[in-house]
């Protein structure tokens, strides 16, 4: 039985207990699920998957050429100025760049009319931008609206 499947049994208990629907308890309870299109070839984006795999998440990944994914990230209303070298959505969420599993997690928790959290560029010391006897850089998740309307959502300054 691997994890899911014994979490959707113990839900069929508890949830009869609690009197919450199945689904609303695996929801709440069970890995978060994410798709992320990317680039060929990108070693930063495989090294952002498997953080996020290190943090919980259940990730399916596919590449996509260069023009394709642009349209992509235009199709979502992904601002310009945070376009990186992946996209990853998960429950609805859009998640651009390099942020941190912790900043996606307090996002899907309290989205508060946000679509989606991002990080420009690559800042050095991000998830997936760790580079060996380099201190990493201070930088910004930042989230976005439907209407392109962007805000800091958390600071990150690293050690």
């Amino acid at each position: 039985m691997n994890r899911r499947q014994w979490i959707v049994s113990g839900a069929k208990g508890l949830t009869a207990m609690a009197g919450v629907s199945r689904l609303e308890f695996v929801r709440t309870f069970a890995a978060p699920e994410m798709t992320v299109r990317k680039r060929a070839g990108c070693s930063c984006c495989g090294n952002w998957v498997d953080h996020l795999q290190r943090e919980g998440f259940v990730v399916r990944v596919e590449e996509l050429p260069d023009a394709e994914l642009t349209a992509y990230k235009r199709s979502l209303g992904i601002p310009d100025s945070l376009f990186g070298c992946h996209t990853g959505v998960t429950d609805g969420l859009i998640v651009e760049g390099h942020v941190p599993a912790r900043y996606v997690k307090q996002a899907l928790a309290n989205r508060g009319g946000i679509i989606g959290v991002g990080v420009a560029g690559m800042p050095t010391g991000s998830p997936g931008m760790e580079m060996d006897g380099m201190k990493g850089e201070p930088y910004d998740v930042v989230s976005f609206t439907r209407d392109g309307k962007t805000a800091v959502f958390a600071r990150v300054a690293l050690e």
